[in-house]
C-alpha cells in the first residue's frame, strides 16, 4: 500500500456538506480542529480528501463547501509550483515542457512561478511513482509523466506502483510524435535490405522499458533485423554523440527534434533515413526530408503486427501529460485544469512551440486523455506481444 493510500489530511475551517443526488438525505462533516459544531448534525473527524473526491463524488454525491478552504484567485499568488520531470535536462520532453511554462504561469490565477525538478530513472517510472505516492497533494506539485507512463501501467512493468486512473490529468502539449529510424552514413546501411541483412546492428535507447527502447525494438522487429543490439544507458543528446563516435549504428528521432537539434545532419547527408512511424496511418510528414519515407505500417506482414503497431500508437498517444497527485483538492484541480486548457489553447503558445520544436503543437486536454485511457487496447495476446518489445528478452516471434 502506497503512502498516498494510507494518508489522511484534515480539512481546516471548512464544513463539508455531502448530499446524495435525488435525495433529501444529507450529513455535515465538520472538520474545524476536530470539534463538532454546537448545534446540528456533525462528526469531529479527519477527512480523507481522496476518499471524498474519488469515491463519494463519483458514486453520486455532491460535495459542497459553503466556506471554501481558500479563495481561488489568491491561493497561487506568491507561490511556487514544482514540476517533476522524469528525464534529464536538454531532451525533447524537457524542451517541450519549458515552452509551456510561461503560458501556464500566465493563466494560473495568482501567476505563480514554476520551477523544474529533474528526476530521471527507470524510464520515467521513478518520477511517476514519486508523484503518485510521495509528492504532497497540495496543488503545488505537477508531474510531467514520461511517454511510457501508459505503456508501463498496461504491461505491469516491475517497479510500477502508480495507477493511471488515480492521477488528475491537466493536459499534454503533444500527443503521438512521429518517429524516424536513421543510421549514420559511415555505417554503410543505405537501404532497408541492408538493415535486414547485416547482423548485430546497434541501436540506442535510454533504458529497458523506456518508450525509446520500445521504439527501437519495434523498428528492429518489423524490419526483421538479424540479432539487433539495443544499447541502453543514453539520454537523447548522449545518443547523438555516440552516433557520431561510431558507438551506435543508428537511432530513432522525432522529426522536429532532429530538425531543431542537428539540422546539418540532414543538410550535409550525415544520416540515412529509412522508415517513419507516422502520427496516423497514411499521414505524411510535411518536411521534404521525411515526406517520402516508407511508413512502418506498410512493412508489417501480418494482422497481428499491424495491431501491435496500433497499440504502440495508442499508448504513446498520451504524450508527456501533466498530472496532479491523487488526493489533490478538487478546487485546485479545477483551477489548474482550466489554466492548462487556456495555456495549451493560447495562440502565442502555439507560435512558441513550433519555433522551439520545429513542428506544430497538437495539444490533448484532460478530457481527451481520460477518453484515451478508457479506450486503451486490452487484447491479451497483442498486449503480451507488445510487452515483449519492452523487455530484455527476445523479440516476439513472427506469426
Amino acid at each position: 500500500m502506497s503512502p498516498r493510500e494510507t494518508s489522511h489530511r484534515q480539512l481546516s475551517w471548512a464544513n463539508v456538506l455531502v448530499l446524495r443526488k435525488n435525495s433529501s438525505t444529507a450529513c455535515c462533516l465538520n472538520a474545524t480542529e476536530n470539534l463538532c459544531p454546537p448545534e446540528g448534525p456533525g462528526l469531529g473527524v479527519e477527512i480523507d480528501e481522496e476518499l471524498l473526491s474519488r469515491h463519494i463524488a463519483p458514486a453520486g454525491f455532491l460535495i459542497l463547501s459553503p466556506n471554501p478552504v481558500f479563495p481561488q484567485a489568491e491561493f497561487y499568488k506568491g507561490k511556487t509550483i514544482t514540476a517533476v520531470l522524469g528525464t534529464s535536462p536538454g531532451g525533447t520532453s524537457d524542451v517541450q515542457f519549458k515552452v509551456s511554462v510561461p503560458f501556464l504561469e500566465k493563466h494560473i490565477p495568482g501567476k505563480p512561478k514554476i520551477v523544474v525538478e529533474y528526476m530521471p530513472g527507470a524510464g520515467g517510472v521513478k518520477a511517476a511513482n514519486h508523484i503518485y505516492g510521495v509528492a504532497k497533494p497540495d496543488g503545488l506539485t505537477i508531474g510531467v509523466l514520461g511517454r511510457s507512463a501508459g505503456v508501463d501501467a498496461v504491461t505491469d512493468r516491475v517497479g510500477v506502483f502508480y495507477k493511471l486512473d488515480s492521477f488528475f490529468w491537466l493536459g499534454s502539449s503533444y500527443g503521438f510524435r512521429p518517429t524516424v529510424l536513421a543510421t549514420w552514413r559511415d555505417a554503410g546501411l543505405n537501404t532497408i535490405e541492408d538493415l535486414r541483412n547485416k547482423r548485430g546492428i546497434r541501436l540506442g535507447a535510454q533504458t529497458v522499458g523506456h518508450t525509446g527502447y520500445y521504439t527501437a525494438r519495434l523498428f528492429a522487429w518489423i524490419l526483421r533485423m538479424q540479432d539487433p543490439k539495443v544499447i541502453v544507458g543514453y539520454s537523447g543528446p548522449e545518443m547523438d554523440v555516440a552516433l557520431r563516435r561510431g558507438e551506435l549504428d543508428g537511432r530513432h528521432f522525432a522529426p522536429g527534434t532532429l530538425l531543431r537539434r542537428n539540422p546539418e545532419w540532414i543538410e550535409k547527408g550525415f544520416l540515412t533515413l529509412h522508415v517513419i512511424i507516422p502520427r496516423r496511418k497514411g499521414e505524411k510528414e510535411p518536411h521534404p526530408a521525411f515526406a517520402d519515407l516508407p511508413p512502418i505500417d506498410a512493412l508489417a506482414r501480418s494482422e497481428k503486427e499491424i495491431k501491435v503497431i496500433e497499440t504502440y500508437r495508442t499508448l504513446l498517444g498520451l504524450g508527456d501529460p501533466l498530472v496532479l497527485p491523487p488526493g489533490t483538492p478538487q478546487d485546485r484541480v479545477a483551477i489548474l485544469q482550466a489554466a492548462a486548457r487556456k495555456a495549451l489553447s493560447d495562440p502565442e503558445f502555439h507560435k512558441a512551440f513550433e519555433k522551439a520544436m520545429a513542428e506544430p503543437a497538437e495539444p490533448s486536454m484532460a478530457d481527451e486523455i481520460e477518453h484515451q485511457l478508457r479506450t486503451m487496447p486490452r487484447d491479451p495476446e497483442i498486449v503480451a506481444m507488445f510487452k515483449m518489445l519492452g523487455g530484455a528478452g527476445p523479440l516476439p516471434a513472427h506469426k
